[in-house]
């Protein structure tokens, strides 16, 4: 699957997309989070069926349409029927229950009889005892006319109070279904803007629900890992102008983003991502590398520490290498802490380190004679010839081991 490229600004179905690749994400390592999904919404034409239908192509993923008008409620949730011996009542698997993407189109004319059977299936994610597919997803899709779909969920009933709590709501507007025709056929005409488009903008409604917060932070701290960049600021940067374009209808969006943000809520993804630079510092520019090494030096080995700082050493220029040093000293300041290892240990990659750069530098870069510098590395290669080896490595190939100790 092709990979979604950070613009501030996502089409329909990449909104969907990133959402439903969230929570196959929290399916998959089963954290205890409730599940929101993709719900469009727009007039009729508006592209809200084809939109499901790129998206299941895209994550190659099998799909079923479901047309609530159409539909009835054992339809849904299966037939019940009786167990003569066992004397109880069973209920038949409905035939989407198999597919791997169910399209709820037409929620907006649904019964409560048809949509309190499909809340309880996304709440509890199982039909009558047998638990869907962690594979298995949902979009919806709501046309958005005079007896506005919009304002029952903010006039918020029972069954549209718990529908709010589900659903993430994305406009699919009339305009970007006639500007696809007129790329499609080379053409140009202005049309004014749609009125349910408007109101689609338009639309706002407060946070009143807990587990909307806690799904928008863990979709916060997912995004990051998701479009990790050439340096960790943008990748923050790109989560949040996301974040915002997706969950624009709730009120203090902005606000809620920048408090997340600045909570330290995402440290953990900050030093994952560091460290992951680390470990393949020849993917990243040496930017990031040198700014992932002077952050968490303090994090790691002292096999790591000396095999990235030789990589850098051994690649910047004479500048380069003294802002390294200092932020490297003023992180030493504040951690107290150079690696995780002792001193001995530290000292060995540090002696290592410095034979296998003054071997392999060019002449004019080592103010040591070239035949003393002979003798010391033989020396050191004869007691600690695995280290050197190491750090020799890394300055041919740039990949640092990661210690599976740590």
């Amino acid at each position: 699957m092709e990979k979604i490229t950070a613009e501030e600004k996502l089409t329909a179905e990449e909104k969907a997309q990133l959402i439903l690749l969230f929570n196959e994400y929290i399916l998959k390592n089963q954290l205890e989070i409730k599940l929101m999904y993709p719900c469009f919404i727009g007039r009729a034409g508006s592209g809200k069926s084809s939109r499901g239908l790129k998206i299941a192509n895209k994550l190659k993923k099998s799909i079923r349409i479901l047309i609530l008008s159409q539909l009835l409620p054992e339809d849904i949730g299966g037939i019940p029927f009786v167990q003569k011996k066992q004397k109880q009542t069973v209920y038949t698997l409905p035939e989407w229950f198999n597919f791997d993407l169910i399209f709820v189109d037409e929620l907006d004319k649904a019964k409560e009889s048809k949509i309190a059977p499909i809340l309880s299936i996304l709440t509890e994610r199982t039909l009558h005892s047998v638990p869907l597919s962690p594979s298995t997803q949902f979009i919806f899709a709501a046309q958005e006319r005079e007896n506005s779909f919009l304002d029952r969920i903010i006039e918020g009933d029972e069954v549209y109070d718990a529908l709010a709590r589900r659903l993430i709501f994305i406009p699919c507007f009339i305009e970007d279904s006639f500007e696809h025709i007129f790329q499609k056929y080379n053409i140009s005409i202005k049309i004014k803007e749609d009125e349910t488009s408007k109101k689609l903008r338009n639309f706002r409604m407060p946070l009143q629900h807990p587990p909307i917060l806690e799904y928008i932070i863990l979709f916060a701290r997912w995004l990051i890992t998701y479009f990790f960049q050439e340096d960790y600021e943008s990748s923050i940067l790109k989560a949040k102008n996301i974040i915002i374009n997706i969950f624009y209808y709730i009120e203090g969006i902005e606000n809620i983003v920048e408090a997340i943000f600045n909570s330290g809520i995402c440290e953990e993804e900050r030093i994952s991502f560091f460290k992951r630079v680390i470990q393949n510092p020849k993917r990243f520019p040496l930017t990031l590398v040198s700014q992932a090494l002077s952050t968490i030096p303090h994090l790691l080995s002292a096999k790591q520490f000396y095999q990235t700082l030789s990589y850098l050493y051994f690649n910047f220029s004479a500048d380069e290498r003294q802002r390294l040093f200092e932020e490297l000293y003023k992180t030493l300041l504040e951690t107290r802490e150079l690696t995780t290892d002792d001193e001995f240990e530290n000292s060995k990659w540090f002696i290592a380190s410095w034979v296998a750069l003054a071997k392999n530098l060019p002449p004019g870069e080592v103010f040591v004679k070239k035949e003393d510098i002979e003798k010391i590395y033989a020396v050191v290669c004869e007691y600690f010839p695995k280290e050197v080896a190491e750090i020799e490595k890394v300055l041919k190939e740039g990949g640092v081991e990661n210690d599976k100790e740590n």
